[in-house]
């Protein structure tokens, strides 16, 4: 009695603080249309227009003051009340029409278009994929009352419909089917093609979760699950494969879905840095065309060093033989012997030529790899920024949730509201931004090593990984092997080379040249021909004008400039790489502080804000709530029920109870992934597990449709539903390892890594509870611990059987 006394004090005073705080307040005009009438919670489910300073348009259940409204309100009416910032109440609640005029003539009817995804007859509601309507709706899927409820019963999953819509009234109205769901596309609206990875399937949903690439027009860059049209694909689709699909403006379905690659063509991780140098270097075409100029100046080296070719010829003299009938008539041969080394020098000069060709090759190489590598960074930090800021995402829609539900109890202004909501939408943004930045680097990556159709894939890399570099030792590195430093000095070499040969330049060749010739004068004496004469020359070139004293002066020169150009590479480094080093090493400190320093004391300062905006939420936000009628009901439900587990939870027990569990999840157990491979023989093992450990609370099947599971305080949660498949691999590891608290659910862990791969296998069980078969639940049945009097009786079956006598049967004690 004494409870009941205080709490409704406590009750009243809350009222009255509340009644004093309105008053204080100027009312603003609030208008909607009733959508449901609760006479026991005193509360109308109100699809409201957007009021400045308040709400926005949306469709929720409010708590009305002036309570003897509600035996005339039904769902339809349209109303206008008076609000208050910082009070979720409606007062002086009027009914300004009813529901079948409210569109005559007042508003204009905007058209709505979308694909049917899911039929509620039960509650006169449809899910549709809806296109962007102005000034009414942005595209999404979403469910909406349907006002001419009779066409619910025509209506299936996958049609095209139209409808009247109306600014302020989220209802559809005069809904028609203009297309089954196999004509859709046919002709009407030009495919864009979709590429992504695949992180799940789910057959039962006919579902799958891809990490997909933007599509313009379409889809940015995320990771999304997807309904699929030929759902017979999905049971070849496995966790990682990439694939390609026909997608549609205003339709969230993958069409023709194939797959392109299975993921066991990329490293375990994804693809690693040596993977993509060596694509690299074999695709980009600035390998290719460093080769063709080191074979080039392997050539012209081979050409320089040959020997120059005779000269061989017809010669004749007196050809037509005169008076006398004579004439010579024969051959030559001419040769030019070079000397002085001319020819060994020309080929020294030409084999440095491609030695630079060689070294300039070494360099577009390791520019090749430097692009590779800076690109490979870029995308695993694109990667990286895209998992933060889509958990920052997260955090920003959990902060803007607890506004909304902060400001329902009066514990937050409108203007919070507005800010949460508005630093939410800034994170979604940001998340675009991200995989916009993503799909960029990718491009740049894919073009540095020569494939710039690839698709986008995991890589497999360490950002933590920050190795301290000894400027001395990194310097000493750089002057020995840079190829700058080696093409410098060959190019030192090539100049003293070159003067070699100018020097040989001067040093005649000489000149040979034979000739056999047949004359065929006739002598004086005998009358006959004279017959075969030679002759042979030889002669070199004085160098009395030119000794090529130009470009010996000028080759003196060049070696000059050449081991001027040594020094100047070597310093130029030094100084590069002094820049370089100063920018690594802050880059290192910064780098270094946030991981070793700031990160862990932020981590630590988000986790303790966690808890005490759990508890403030609790003691302080909802304090009015649990003081002034939360603290009476409970009070009542106590009397009536006393302690009972047999009674339902109330929705805002159960509200704090997830968001408890949500925020005392630690981040890094939420974003683990299942390590362990999916195999027969794993889930075989998990099965045994669940049938002995599990199946007494959940069911064999994870209904939770059992004595033991019904009768606990929660209940036992069904494992196949929504709400618990999808919670990531890690969270489902982290309450079977820990258990939770003050609920039924027990802590797993043993500490032991075979504890841990249990664990691991039991999330593979859970996600294939939806799926789970009779033969698999009636081979569990087998398994299931017996208890002492099931034992019992099998043991009277089996006398009885014998022939024995039935033992009587004992009473049924707790």
């Amino acid at each position: 009695m004494v409870k009941r006394c205080l709490c409704l004090a406590l009750a009243i005073a809350s009222l009255a603080v509340t009644q004093e705080a309105v008053a204080q307040k100027q009312p603003l005009v609030f208008r909607g249309k009733v959508e449901q009438v609760n006479a026991t919670t005193k509360r109308i489910t109100v699809n409201g227009e957007n009021v400045e300073g308040w709400m926005a348009a949306m469709t929720m259940a409010y708590p009305v003051a002036n309570a003897e409204i509600l035996a005339t309100l039904k769902p339809g009416d349209t109303i206008t009340a008076k609000v208050y910032q910082g009070d979720m109440s409606l007062h002086d609640v009027e009914v300004v029409s009813a529901p079948a005029t409210q569109h005559e003539g007042h508003k204009q009817a905007l058209v709505f278009r979308g694909k049917v995804e899911q039929v509620n007859a039960a509650t006169k509601r449809i899910t549709v994929n809806g296109e962007s309507v102005a000034g009414w709706m942005a595209a999404m899927t979403m469910a909406y009352p349907v006002a001419n409820a009779e066409i619910l019963a025509t209506l299936k999953p996958g049609d095209l419909i139209t409808a009247k819509v109306y600014p302020g009234d989220m209802s559809l109205h005069d809904v028609e089917v203009v297309s089954a769901p196999a004509t859709q596309h046919e002709g009407h609206k030009q495919a864009l093609v979709f590429r992504g990875k695949v992180e799940q399937v789910n057959a039962a949903t006919k579902r799958i979760t891809v990490n997909g690439e933007n599509v313009e027009g379409w889809m940015a860059a995320m990771t999304m699950a997807y309904p699929v049209a030929n759902a017979e694909i999905l049971a070849t689709l496995k966790p990682g494969d990439l694939i390609t699909a026909k997608v549609y403006p205003g339709d969230m379905s993958l069409h023709d879905v194939e797959v392109v690659s299975a993921p066991a063509t990329a490293a375990p991780g994804g693809l690693s840095l040596p993977q993509l140098e060596e694509m690299a270097l074999a695709g980009n075409p600035t390998a290719a065309q460093v080769q063709a100029n080191l074979r080039a100046a392997t050539a012209l080296a081979k050409q320089a060093g040959l020997y120059p070719n005779p000269t061989v010829g017809y010669s004749g003299d007196e050809i037509r033989g005169g008076y006398i009938g004579g004439g010579r008539q024969g051959g030559f041969l001419s040769q030019t012997i070079v000397l002085g080394g001319k020819l060994q020098a020309a080929r020294r000069v030409a084999e440095l030529h491609a030695t630079e060709a060689d070294t300039s090759g070494q360099i577009q190489r390791t520019r090749i790899v430097n692009s590779v590598r800076m690109a490979f960074y870029h995308v695993l930090a694109a990667q990286r920024l895209m998992e933060v800021r889509s958990r920052m995402a997260k955090l920003s829609a959990d902060t803007s949730e607890t506004s909304r539900l902060l400001a329902n109890v009066g514990q937050a202004d409108r203007p919070d509201v507005l800010q949460a909501e508005v630093e939410q939408l800034q994170a979604e943004v940001s998340v675009t931004v991200a995989g916009q930045n993503l799909a960029a680097a990718w491009r740049m990556l894919t073009a540095v090593i020569g494939k710039p159709d690839m698709p986008l894939a995991q890589l497999e890399g360490n950002l933590d990984d920050i190795p301290q570099l000894s400027y001395e030792e990194s310097l000493a590195l750089t002057l020995r092997d840079s190829p700058e430093v080696k093409l410098a000095e060959v190019g030192l070499q090539r100049s003293a080379a070159s003067l070699t040969q100018a020097r040989k330049v001067p040093i005649p060749d000489l000149q040979f040249s034979g000739v056999l010739a047949n004359n065929f004068e006739p002598l004086e004496t005998t009358r006959r021909p004279i017959g075969l004469q030679g002759s042979v020359q030889l002669g070199v070139q004085l160098p009395l004008f030119n000794r090529n004293q130009g470009n010996i002066a000028a080759a003196k020169d060049g070696i000059e400039s050449s081991r001027s150009n040594v020094s100047r590479v070597r310093l130029q480094l030094q100084r590069d790489m002094a820049n370089l080093f100063r920018d690594y090493e802050s880059a290192r400190a910064i780098a270094l502080q946030y991981k070793n320093q700031m990160l862990p004391r932020a981590e630590q300062a988000y986790h303790l804000y966690q808890v005490t905006k759990l508890l403030w939420a609790l003691t302080g936000a909802v304090g009015l709530l649990f003081i002034g009628v939360g603290v009476v009901l409970v009070t009542l439900q106590t009397s009536s029920g006393g302690l009972s587990t047999h009674a339902e939870p109330a929705k805002l027990e159960a509200w704090a109870a997830t968001r408890a569990r949500d925020m005392a999840m630690p981040a890094d157990a939420k974003a683990k992934r299942n390590p362990i491979p999916n195999s027969p023989e794993g889930l075989a093992e998990a099965k045994e597990h669940w049938a002995d450990h599990c199946a007494g609370c959940h069911a064999n099947d994870g209904s939770a449709d059992n004595t033991m599971g019904k009768q606990m305080y929660p209940p036992s949660p069904d494992m196949r539903k929504d709400q618990t498949q999808r919670l990531t691999d890690g969270e489902l590891f982290y309450i079977i390892e820990n258990g939770i608290r003050h609920t039924g659910m027990p802590g797993w862990s043993t500490g032991t890594p075979s504890g841990v791969e249990a664990s691991w296998r039991l999330v593979h069980l859970i996600r294939h509870l939806p799926a789970l078969s009779a033969a698999e639940i009636s081979e569990m049945e087998k398994m299931n611990p017996k208890s002492p009097a099931d034992l019992e009786e099998e043991k009277q079956e089996e006398e009885f059987l014998k022939g024995g006598s039935p033992a009587p049967v004992s009473e049924h004690h707790h």
